[in-house]
């Protein structure tokens, strides 16, 4: 079971990125390829990150387990 995280607050302009980073949407596409491991309650799934950004509402994720298969 997850436990809760405590994060602390920020100072302003903590979360910009140092020269040379990778900023902006455009720049998201490289991690589009990337592997990721998602789970739910009801099974597992492997996604990339890409296919993980494109996931909205009403989304249908296809699982590895049968429906009425135990979790």
């Amino acid at each position: 079971m997850s436990e809760p995280l405590e994060l602390e607050q920020l100072p302003a302009g903590a979360g910009e990125p140092a020269p040379g980073v990778l900023k902006g949407t455009a720049d998201l596409r490289r991690l589009s390829a990337v592997p990721v491991d998602l789970s739910v309650e009801m099974g597992r799934t492997r996604m990339t990150v890409g296919e993980t950004l494109e996931l909205r509402q009403g989304s249908i994720i296809t699982l590895n387990r049968m429906a009425g298969e135990p979790v």
